[in-house]
């Protein structure tokens, strides 16, 4: 009697496998949305940590020195800026004292002696400065022309987060008559304001924002390649801006979210961007807030009464 053949091993049959194949695309597919929304309320809440560690940063500086830390020196007689950026100013209230030291704070901001390769620390790449959403970490200032060709320096770390210094005139004009314009923010240059000149309340006012990704140029949502965005560099007091409101999205100058994130605030966050208020507390703007509101959150003393808008 012949032994019985072994059973044959059924294998998987080529549209049996690219069934399979479907079906875990399709798993994929569902999937990833989540690992991405998941993803990026992590880096939200990243972020606004990052702005909880400046707001406290603030309040101790402003405990002793009894004033905000300035955004830059107006120097008489003809007004002129010299640095150095609130972000300089906050480095020792952020363990940072080690980058603080080195930074020649009597010299001019871009003095040989600051940006120098050998002697220049303003490369070093700050984590309560920088958003997780966002790409560039360095800046070539050269590259752009904010330096003459040829200056001997390095790549600088950059900033995600700067102070809204006040309402441009461009923007105030979408605005009830008599809103107040100019640099009416909390954070001033020559640090000329305290906690005693913020008369509409800290819990109201909101001082700094994110201006994501500079210096490279970002506009509704696409890098502008060959375009630049002023400001970018920690160290630099141009981080600083007033809203001027946008036209890229059609609304004739009104968008001051979300646009650009030349002079206005942009982040990589899904339809809004972090904000930090005076009494240290962070919030999720809305880039659909009212143009009012959003004016009454930045004026230290507009006597409004819209409080914190989420």
């Amino acid at each position: 009697m012949y032994p019985s053949p072994a059973p044959r091993r059924r294998a998987f049959t080529l549209v049996e496998l690219l069934v399979v194949i479907a079906i875990i695309g399709v798993l994929v597919a569902l999937l990833l949305p989540a690992v991405q929304a998941a993803r990026e309320a992590a880096n939200r809440m990243s972020c606004g940590n990052n702005l909880k560690q400046i707001g406290v940063a603030i309040h101790n500086y402003h405990d002793t020195h009894k004033r905000f830390p300035p955004i830059g020196i107006r120097y008489p007689p003809n007004n002129t800026v010299q640095g150095h950026s609130m972000h300089t100013f906050l480095l020792p209230y952020l363990e940072q004292s080690g980058v603080y030291d080195r930074i020649q704070m009597d010299r001019l901001l871009f003095d040989p002696v600051n940006i120098a390769p050998a002697t220049c620390v303003y490369d070093a790449m700050i984590p309560s400065y920088q958003c997780p959403s966002t790409d560039s970490l360095l800046a070539d200032y050269v590259a752009a022309g904010y330096l003459p060709s040829g200056t001997s320096t390095k790549p600088f770390g950059t900033t995600d987060y700067a102070p809204i210094t006040g309402l441009a005139t461009s923007w105030t004009a979408f605005l009830p008559a008599g809103f107040k314009k100019g640099a009416v923010g909390m954070i001033s240059y020559n640090g000329i304001n305290g906690f005693a000149q913020v008369n509409d309340g800290a819990s109201n006012t909101m001082c700094i924002t994110e201006v994501a990704d500079r210096i490279d140029r970002y506009e509704m949502g696409k890098k502008i390649d060959g375009a630049y965005s002023p400001g970018g560099a920690w160290f630099d007091y141009k981080s600083e801006f007033h809203i001027h409101g946008s036209n890229l999205d059609g609304s004739g100058g009104r968008c001051a979210m979300n646009c650009t994130n030349s002079d206005e605030i942009y982040s990589f966050h899904p339809n809004g961007s972090m904000g930090l208020y005076g009494d240290g507390s962070t919030h999720y703007i809305s880039e659909t807030v009212a143009l009012e509101v959003l004016g009454s959150m930045v004026t230290i003393n507009g006597k409004e009464s819209y409080g914190v808008v989420n």
